[in-house]
């Protein structure tokens, strides 16, 4: 027969210390550099559903090119006080890709284009630096009954919409394995972005409407 508890084991039981978990912090840091932080807008699924309903069709998309450096670690990982200065610059580049180098293989694809989206993030604390993270994020796609003018705008504004979550995610994931809180990328207004690098007589009437 089982013996009860008796009150000391109980009392004992009902004061045993329970540890509240708490979330890890994240930097959520203003974007700045080539690109502008007072026109970020925020990204919804419906940016990748734009992109979906598109006529076009993308192949592949992956990791180019990936570093970081974590040069004056373990000092800056034991600066508890204030934030770290983030500085943040994107850049977009596309290139038609020239289909009798992929043979066969290439047959029946037409207008096949490379977008990269290439990221540089530079951290510091207490004017040393934290960490430094560059990305380069591809993705080939091709362009189907679309008038050649509008190649450009669509390649340089409508892509990196669709990359940007990917490269956040490999941002917060590299930020995070560094000993750092991870650092959550506020969205960019790549529309404003390229009529601010392009002028708008480079974007179509209306994608303008939407910008």
């Amino acid at each position: 027969m089982a013996k009860k508890p008796t009150d000391k084991t109980t009392k004992k039981a009902a004061k045993a210390p329970t540890k509240e978990i708490k979330e890890p912090k994240v930097i959520r840091p203003k974007v700045s550099g080539k690109t502008n932080a007072d026109e970020s807008v925020p990204f919804t699924d419906e940016t990748v559903q734009s992109a979906q309903r598109l006529p076009m069709m993308i192949h592949a998309q992956y990791v180019k090119d990936v570093s970081f450096e974590n040069p004056n670690a373990p000092f800056t990982l034991l600066l508890s006080s204030g934030r770290p200065e983030i500085d943040v610059n994107f850049s977009m580049d596309a290139r038609k890709m020239d289909m009798s180098k992929m043979g066969a293989a290439g047959e029946g694809i037409d207008n096949l284009y490379e977008v990269v989206l290439s990221t540089t993030i530079r951290a510091e604390k207490q004017g040393k630096a934290a960490f430094i993270i560059e990305i380069e994020y591809g993705m080939s796609v091709s362009l189907n009954d679309i008038p050649e003018e509008r190649h450009h705008s669509l390649l340089l504004i409508e892509m990196p919409k669709y990359m940007f979550p990917y490269v956040r995610q490999l941002v917060a994931e590299l930020s995070g394995q560094g000993g750092y809180s991870p650092l959550m990328l506020t969205p960019v207004n790549f529309s404003k972005f390229y009529m601010d690098r392009f002028g708008k007589e480079a974007v179509p009437s209306e994608e303008r409407a939407k910008a």
